[in-house]
């Protein structure tokens, strides 16, 4: 008899939990809050000074004043977020390209026992659209309108391999079963 009712139980709880899994408007909160989770690691990598490959930003050139660019954009555009007057070595995305990233929800596919989402990963500001395509291109232009080679930045969007990513996975894999957890736990009440 006490066989029985557990496996009542187990159904129950197992169409409790699809039913859970087909309702979007469930997930739609879920998909708004890992967005945000989701610029925050890209944040994280950007101000680490790491590309999408987990690569290492290169150096400043010699000739370039960190200090003099830094009170210059100051006056010209005011002090951001992510304003630094930083003396490393090491290039540092900041400033009002770093304030304009944003990721956003753009498809939420719910079924059963399965949800998919899709993120876009966006400049919320068009000035700043061209700086990104420049520091992202293998491309550089000089001053007397000259090209040369340069490595290209990216960096705009979730690792794609190397420690990096491993760790923005793990990372949203730990968000995901927590959000989760809790989905299930308000949504399905045990009497006792």
């Amino acid at each position: 008899m006490i066989g029985k009712e557990t496996q009542n139980i187990e159904v129950a709880i197992t169409k409790k939990v699809s039913a859970i899994f087909t309702d979007r408007m469930v997930f739609q909160k879920v998909a708004e809050e890992l967005a945000e989770k989701i610029k925050k690691l890209i944040l994280e990598r950007i101000l680490a000074g790491y590309d999408l490959e987990s690569r290492k930003f290169g150096n400043y050139n010699v000739s370039y004043n960190k200090k003099y660019a830094f009170k210059y954009a100051s006056k010209k555009f005011g002090t951001t977020q992510f304003a630094s007057s930083s003396t490393k070595d090491k290039l540092r995305l900041t400033g009002r390209l770093l304030s304009s990233i944003d990721v956003k929800p753009t498809g939420l596919e719910t079924q059963l026992r399965k949800v998919n989402m899709n993120f876009l990963v966006f400049l919320n500001d068009p000035t700043q659209i061209p700086k990104a395509i420049g520091l992202q291109s293998t491309t550089g232009v000089a001053r007397n309108r000259t090209t040369y080679a340069k490595k290209a930045y990216t960096f705009l969007g979730l690792a794609v391999r190397g420690p990096w990513r491993d760790r923005e996975n793990r990372e949203i894999q730990k968000f995901l079963l927590q959000k989760l957890e809790d989905v299930i736990t308000n949504k399905i009440k045990v009497k006792v």
